[in-house]
């Protein structure tokens, strides 16, 4: 008998937010972002970021082939559409190519994507993981898969802001949100790059972070700009929708960055106060 026939174990009530479930998994991500911050981030250790780094992605990269194997013997066969690159999925594939890099100035221009949009991206789902949960439902693992991933993409972002000093100095906020924004445009120019080319090819749709011309975006408030713009038309409002994308990705990574170059300063008082 297999492992995915094994482990197939079914649940009969769905979970929802702000259940028990829910906020079991948001107590397992503060604490454990506070643990690893603390034992291991304070060090500053390049060679420790890059195995933590490293192992975290490795781990993702794991349970992505075994949900990967599930679902397609669930389903009697390989569903393109749930290949890794949305955009939370995005940030398993840095963290695993990311430490491996020879070069440095590349290998941390990655962790900013990861301490930013990663986390950015990890928060938001597990916030209000209602399509989440919905979407993982009857299957535990797959709901253990969900609630896992992105509160492992929260504590991975915590640990590099804390590790590599990120967000302390305001003088920094473009040399350290820059290279995070290039890679934010480049994945997302990719993904819709790959939407195009495969539907044109295969007369399918993959919907790569939810931006393809050919499908929907369920993502609150630019679903609104998406519905906007009939499916499978590229007119002027389909392409409001792609700009209004990136500016709310933006918008969210730029809340990160001052409200933990705020938080840095709290604690800085407090430290000088205490002194």
């Amino acid at each position: 008998m297999s492992l995915t026939l094994i482990t197939g174990w079914q649940y009969t009530q769905q979970q929802t937010v702000l259940g028990w479930y829910h906020i079991m998994w948001l107590v397992i991500m503060v604490v454990a972002s506070v643990l690893v911050s603390f034992f291991l981030g304070r060090k500053h250790n390049d060679k420790t970021d890059r195995i933590f780094v490293f192992t975290m992605g490795a781990i993702l990269l794991v349970f992505e082939i075994y949900k990967q194997i599930f679902l397609s013997k669930v389903r009697g066969h390989f569903d393109a559409t749930l290949f890794p690159f949305q955009f939370c999925s995005v940030p398993m594939w840095v963290a695993v190519v990311a430490p491996l890099l020879p070069w440095k100035k590349v290998r941390e221009s990655m962790y900013l994507f990861l301490a930013t949009c990663g986390l950015l991206a990890g928060l938001a789902t597990i916030s209000y993981p209602g399509g989440c949960l919905r979407d993982a439902y009857p299957y535990i693992t797959m709901l253990i898969h969900t609630m896992y991933w992105h509160a492992a993409m929260v504590v991975l972002g915590v640990y590099l802001i804390v590790s590599r000093r990120y967000m302390t100095n305001i003088k920094s906020i473009i040399k350290e949100l820059g290279p995070a924004i290039l890679w934010l445009v480049f994945f997302v120019v990719v993904a819709n790059a790959t939407n195009i080319i495969h539907y044109n090819v295969k007369e399918f749709d993959l919907n790569f972070m939810y931006i393809s011309p050919y499908g929907g975006c369920e993502i609150p408030v630019l679903a609104y700009f998406r519905s906007l713009s009939p499916i499978g038309e590229m007119g002027f409002f389909y392409w409001l929708f792609f700009f209004m994308y990136i500016v709310a990705f933006l918008l969210g990574i730029a809340v990160i960055w001052f409200a933990t170059y705020g938080i840095n300063c709290l604690v800085r008082t407090i430290k000088s106060k205490k002194a």
